[in-house]
């Protein structure tokens, strides 16, 4: 049988200021950038440049 001294949780209402933490633009930027995976970062560059050696022979100029 389930006793009847089982302790009551005490609810508390908190403000968002409080729950959670105050963060920049700056802080969200270096962040994200702290967690970008490197090969991601890697395989990005390459076909950046893939694709700035492709577009002459195609006779595109314009800048990426």
């Amino acid at each position: 049988m389930a006793s009847s001294n089982t302790p009551e949780k005490k609810t508390t209402k908190t403000s968002a200021s409080e729950r959670f933490a105050s963060l920049t633009d700056e802080d969200v930027e270096r962040f994200v950038e702290a967690e970008a995976n490197q090969n991601t970062q890697r395989k990005m560059h390459s076909d950046i440049a893939l694709m700035k050696s492709f577009l002459p022979n195609e006779n595109e100029t314009r800048q990426l």
